[in-house]
């Protein structure tokens, strides 16, 4: 049975991911649960897959799992999205009565705009569930914002409060290896990490420029600090293929690589 890193508990959303990435795939999984992705990654090692959560059409990517990414040098191996909505609950009779909300801190800025019409404090927790957690655990006064598919005996003060009801989330199955092989697909991705030794005026249109004479679109385009260096970066690519050609992107990214250093984080 494959082993599988999962953030947060139970009923989040990166566990629900998990459960429809089993489905695809017709694989037993051992869902292990972890408080954040440092340490899922960190368990990793020993697992078989890990569930990232990428991208969220609200809150944009969330980069810092971008270098999770590099760092670690594992792959994506595939993706799929889910729909995203919040509710606040509380044992108070009214919003007005709530003084301490409890939330993670992407499902805040989420719901950004229902949180700057509370005057309450707003307490960082490690994920949605341990929003729930907290609350049951220090009630008096408070309200937590978890997922609206979580059932609880404590009143719903409000519903669907995220900024945008058409509200998404990206999530990635990452595994050790790089997948090359693609069945069942049409539409194809590759996420690269380019890491220019020198850098020059022009480097990111030098970059650009061998996708765009190829054709070749991109979807997504990230710069990261590389820690080790003032002033030097990875650009992140997401690019857009297809079935039929994305072999011979992976060419044009070979003949990318004797100039600047590239490596391929995922084909999906």
């Amino acid at each position: 049975m494959k082993k599988v890193a999962v953030l947060g508990s139970v009923g989040t959303f990166t566990h629900i991911a998990c459960e429809q990435f089993r489905q695809l795939l017709s694989e037993e999984f051992e869902v292990l649960f972890f408080d954040s992705l440092p340490l899922c990654f960190k368990a990793f090692k020993e697992l078989d897959y890990l569930i990232l959560p990428i991208e969220n059409s609200i809150d944009g990517f969330i980069q810092r799992n971008l270098d999770l990414l590099f760092d670690y040098k594992a792959f994506v191996i595939d993706s799929l999205v889910l729909d995203i909505d919040f509710k606040l609950i509380s044992n108070c009779d009214s919003i007005e009565d709530i003084k301490k909300i409890y939330t993670f801190y992407k499902s805040a800025n989420q719901c950004s705009l229902f949180l700057e019409t509370i005057p309450a404090t707003l307490i960082e927790t490690k994920h949605n569930m341990d929003s729930l957690k907290c609350f049951l655990a220090n009630p008096q006064e408070a309200g937590a914002i978890i997922p609206t598919h979580i059932d609880t005996s404590s009143k719903l003060i409000k519903s669907n409060i995220v900024d945008n009801l058409d509200n998404k989330t990206r999530f990635f199955l990452v595994s050790h290896e790089l997948k090359t092989e693609l069945l069942n697909k049409t539409l194809v991705k590759i996420l690269l990490a380019v890491t220019p030794s020198l850098d020059h005026p022009g480097i990111l249109v030098d970059i650009l420029s061998v996708f765009k004479e190829k054709m070749v679109n991109l979807s997504s385009i990230m710069s990261r600090p590389v820690k080790t260096k003032l002033g030097k970066y990875h650009f992140f690519l997401e690019i857009d293929t297809d079935k039929k050609h994305y072999k011979e992107v992976l060419d044009y990214i070979s003949l990318l690589d004797r100039e600047y250093n590239c490596c391929i984080l995922g084909v999906f």
